[in-house]
């Protein structure tokens, strides 16, 4: 599959302008059955949302929200998924500035999803999800985006909502 680099600008706090890269998969190249099976990935419904929003309204609740820095790439692809990519524009300057050996015409092995392939928001959405019942989290049964946490001894119930790399 090809590769390549995607640059956005930024600004920091000073508010100078420099250029994020992000090193992602050209995944409308993939082939299902090839090198991905399935791509489903549920997100969060506006009627959740919308009744999340009421519940923080009605009872005061705090509200956090936040993005998963590099979320996609926490995931390891199934072993029967094999994905190889063929180098970007400027891969082999890169791995000479960074001291390691390219050779021209190898390929780029994936152990872990990474932006731009058809299957890294379903496999995130496993691993996330995972997670958060190891951590006590029950999935709804209407959305399975929401994950709640019931009244214990010291705590109130707790509510998480995910879509796609997104929380509140």
């Amino acid at each position: 599959i090809p590769s390549r680099f995607v640059y956005a600008p930024k600004y920091n706090e000073k508010g100078e302008l420099r250029y994020k890269a992000r090193f992602t998969a050209k995944g409308f190249k993939q082939v299902k059955g090839v090198n991905f099976n399935e791509t489903f990935a549920p997100t969060l419904s506006m009627t959740t949302f919308r009744i999340l929003m009421s519940l923080k309204v009605q009872f005061d609740y705090k509200l956090w929200q936040g993005d998963i820095k590099n979320a996609f790439v926490q995931s390891k692809l199934p072993e029967g998924e094999v994905v190889f990519l063929s180098p970007p524009r400027g891969w082999k300057e890169l791995c000479n500035a960074s001291g390691i050996t390219y050779k021209n015409g190898q390929l780029i092995k994936l152990h872990r999803c990474l932006y731009g392939l058809k299957q890294s928001s379903y496999r995130w959405n496993i691993d996330f999800s995972k997670v958060l019942t190891s951590m006590d989290y029950n999935a709804s049964s209407y959305d399975p985006c929401l994950f709640v946490k019931g009244k214990t001894n010291n705590s109130k119930t707790s509510y998480i909502a995910i879509w796609v790399d997104d929380v509140i």
